[in-house]
């Protein structure tokens, strides 16, 4: 998720793309600071597919 600058405000993983996206924006996902500052700030949200769960977590020490 990137923020209006284009800077990466937040990495993630997930076996259901569609489904931990619109957690984030369904009512009552808000209760969390973090949740909030994501809801307001999200201007764009980029995606990459892999093969094994690790790489994601690779991906958010270089992003």
């Amino acid at each position: 998720m990137k923020d209006a600058k284009h800077k990466v405000i937040y990495v993630g993983k997930a076996k259901n793309l569609k489904n931990r996206v619109r957690s984030y924006f369904q009512k009552g996902t808000g209760d969390r600071l973090y949740t909030e500052y994501l809801i307001k700030h999200v201007v764009d949200i980029d995606f990459v597919l892999t093969e094994t769960e690790k790489k994601p977590l690779s991906l958010k020490i270089i992003l």
